[in-house]
């Protein structure tokens, strides 16, 4: 989910550290609210291609083919902004 505001002060984290849960709790802060699914096995998959054709020239890092579909099953229910992190 993403949501934007115009009002800062509702975007201070909440006790527990999540900023969106302040947010959730007072949807008529929200000017717009999007939804996104998470990504398929095919776009997750696609998504390691990307980054393994984008860390190519660092020669400190190995990503070799046979982690790609790894990576497509074992980040299931993940959002592309997880992906990345895992990368």
């Amino acid at each position: 989910m993403t949501v934007s505001t115009r009002l800062c002060q509702v975007v201070h984290p909440d006790s527990t550290g999540n900023s969106t849960y302040h947010i959730n709790s007072r949807l008529g802060y929200a000017e717009k609210l999007s939804m996104f699914a998470n990504p398929a096995k095919g776009e997750r998959r696609q998504y390691a291609v990307y980054w393994q054709k984008k860390l190519k020239s660092n020669d400190d890092i190995e990503f070799p083919d046979e982690l790609l579909d790894q990576f497509a099953e074992k980040t299931d229910k993940f959002s592309f902004a997880y992906m990345k992190e895992v990368l």
